[in-house]
């Protein structure tokens, strides 16, 4: 618990770290929780006690307790319910930054596509290509994969994709 009250996430270079204490700490109010639990049963069990095996004086120190133990209770909940929240939102940047390199790749991959289809045609080596005999062919081709290839790029920039 003393975990949960320190974290600072600036204080953790590596991000597996994050995961790794937020794990380790959700198992450890786990834990805690498996124990308020049944105390809290075993108080309430004694606080309405009727026989005469605890004397009524001591009724008061039972209810401090249980209200103790409910206040624990509370606040065991309160930090799971912190923790899930850090975990949900880092996990919310790690996607957001994985989002960002999927989108970049797919641009790339866009962009290169169209360039390996002319490869591909001019790749070929029929002789009756008639371009493949013209002087400016050669030129041609290479026009034509770098109007691609700002084309491409122009598009996405307008998209707002890069």
């Amino acid at each position: 618990m003393d975990d949960a009250q320190k974290y600072r996430p600036r204080q953790l270079r590596d991000p597996d770290q994050h995961m790794d204490l937020l794990v380790r700490m959700r198992k450890e109010l786990q834990f805690l929780k498996g124990y308020i639990e049944p105390t809290q049963d075993i108080i309430e069990i004694l606080e309405i006690d009727e026989s005469d095996l605890i004397p009524e004086r001591y009724d008061r120190y039972f209810m401090k307790l249980s209200l103790k133990a409910d206040r624990l209770s509370s606040q065991l909940t309160n930090l799971q319910d912190t923790i899930a929240q850090v975990r949900e939102s880092w996990q919310a940047q790690v996607d957001l930054s994985f989002n960002k390199t999927a989108k970049l790749f797919t641009v790339i991959a866009s962009i290169f596509l169209p360039l390996t289809l002319i490869a591909g045609w001019y790749g070929m080596n029929f002789e009756f290509m008639p371009e493949l005999n013209h002087p400016q062919g050669y030129l041609g081709v290479i026009f034509l994969s770098l109007m691609v290839v700002f084309g491409s790029l122009w598009w996405f920039r307008r998209k707002r994709y890069i």
